[in-house]
């Protein structure tokens, strides 16, 4: 029986995965650098990779923080169902 993950879950891999691929990126241009090949066209390929796996990186926390969020408010709403009509959430 295979378990569906939540968008959470699912967010929270996807950033794990980034950031285990960035590291290696980040490997890869400290050895090109050791080589003395800042200059070359693989450098600068695996530096702007490195730089949109961290834009990435960003885009996913701030979405994981909103669903997060979100699900904070169901659990909320599933035990007090007044929890958004007195104004109690955000």
């Amino acid at each position: 029986m295979t378990q569906t993950l939540t968008r959470a879950e699912e967010l929270r891999n996807d950033i794990e995965n980034l950031h285990f691929t960035c590291r290696y990126y980040i490997g890869v241009l400290a050895e090109l650098e050791q080589l003395g090949r800042t200059h070359t066209e693989d450098f600068k390929k695996t530096e702007r990779n490195v730089n949109v796996l961290k834009t990435n990186i960003r885009k996913l926390k701030e979405e994981l923080e909103a669903e997060e969020a979100r699900a904070f408010d169901r659990e909320c709403e599933e035990i007090d169902p007044t929890y958004f009509s007195c104004g109690m959430a955000w």
